[in-house]
């Protein structure tokens, strides 16, 4: 998902040409991650997130009734397939069986068991190969050329500590 979000972003601010958000200014809080249409300040309503979802599905030749639910389900299931407790597929997908509104909605623990099974490492220790590599100091002053700008902006040179 955030690999996703990353395209996404990529696509606004470089392919389409939508200004870079000055951070130094407040304003820039009003701009949706995910918008509806041009206006970078209206957010996406569930008919275009159905309408969206339901385009990729059909580009990618998938057939489901669920549509913006499809990950509900799908997760469920596959965490059935790897033998994840009824419990946990309950708590991860917010299914309600007996249960109060509070740990439909509040429950502040996360399904830990669930997400590593769903993510491959159900019975094995976390640990991505990917993680281990630190992109060039070129390469990320080239994905993020506005940084260097908005912490010198405040005075933050502390914060601001780029990895060679």
């Amino acid at each position: 998902s955030l690999g996703a979000l990353a395209f996404y972003f990529f696509d606004r601010f470089q392919n389409k040409d939508e200004p870079i958000p000055d951070f130094r200014d407040p304003s820039w809080q009003g701009i949706r991650a995910i918008r509806s249409g041009d206006d970078r300040t209206t957010e996406i309503n569930k008919t275009g997130t159905h309408d969206v979802t339901a385009k990729v599905f059909r580009c990618m030749d998938i057939e489901t009734s669920y549509i913006t639910h499809s990950g509900r389900h799908s997760g469920s299931v596959e965490g059935q397939r790897l033998g994840v407790p009824e419990e946990e597929i309950r708590r991860a997908g917010r299914w309600v069986q007996g249960t109060s509104k509070m740990h439909q909605y509040y429950l502040s623990s996360l399904p830990v068991p669930f997400a590593r099974a769903i993510a491959g490492f159900g019975k094995k220790p976390f640990h991505l190969k990917r993680n281990d590599i630190v992109p060039s100091l070129d390469l990320q002053r080239r994905i993020f050329p506005f940084i260097e700008g908005a912490y010198d902006a405040h005075g933050d040179e502390a914060k601001l500590r780029w990895e060679a």
